[in-house]
């Protein structure tokens, strides 16, 4: 649910990107006193960066990197962003291969972030070149916390559900068949067996086969 399976649920997926898209489309303004809205200023740097004509990269708009960033913080329970100092450009990092690197003392909550950047490789990002936003878990602040996760088991029964039929259709809807072999001379050579073939051919993907 929290991974991969918001992509199979039509649903869920229409809602996160609604509620990206809604956000995306809001104002943003930039000022010293977030209590006083109307004290901003409309051509700050962040603003011609992220505000609503904004690019934040020379590749990306500002409503595209807003809409990705909600959905990744609604299914996460984070987002960040790598920040170029060079230009102030913001470029989009995936939650998921993102892990902070706590720290041992109390003066900061992350020392650095480490990035997978495919095939096992890393890359250590100093904390000053990372925009990091996560929701805290109720069971460990420094971790987020999805809001998809209390919904993990509808979802995922859903999900399981629809993978069922897929499977069982796809097999011509026919019910599974009656697997028989010679017997074990022990009953835990039996059990062995049994336990390493549903292993291998349990599941809601596995429906209608043997």
């Amino acid at each position: 649910a929290i991974r991969e399976h918001y992509l199979c649920n039509t649903y869920l997926y229409a809602a996160i990107q609604a509620l990206g898209e809604d956000l995306a489309s809001l104002t943003l303004r930039c000022g010293p006193d977030p209590d006083k809205p109307q004290d901003f200023d409309p051509n700050h740097p962040l603003i011609r960066r992220l505000g609503p004509a904004g690019t934040p990269n020379p590749q990306t708009t500002a409503r595209q990197l807003w809409q990705w960033t909600v959905a990744q913080f609604t299914v996460t329970g984070k987002f960040a962003w790598e920040v170029d100092p060079s230009d102030l450009s913001f470029w989009p990092l995936i939650s998921a291969r993102l892990n902070p690197v706590a720290t041992t003392g109390g003066t900061s909550y992350f020392s650095s972030f480490d990035y997978e950047v495919g095939q096992g490789k890393k890359k250590n990002l100093p904390k000053d070149r990372v925009v990091y936003h996560w929701r805290p878990s109720a069971m460990d602040w420094r971790q987020p916390e999805s809001v998809l996760q209390s919904a993990r088991l509808d979802l995922s029964v859903a999900v399981m559900q629809d993978l069922y039929d897929y499977a069982f259709l796809q097999n011509d809807a026919r019910p599974a068949a009656v697997v028989v072999h010679e017997a074990f001379e022990e009953d835990d050579q039996r059990d062995a067996w049994r336990r390493q073939f549903l292993d291998t051919h349990r599941g809601a993907s596995n429906a209608g086969k043997v």
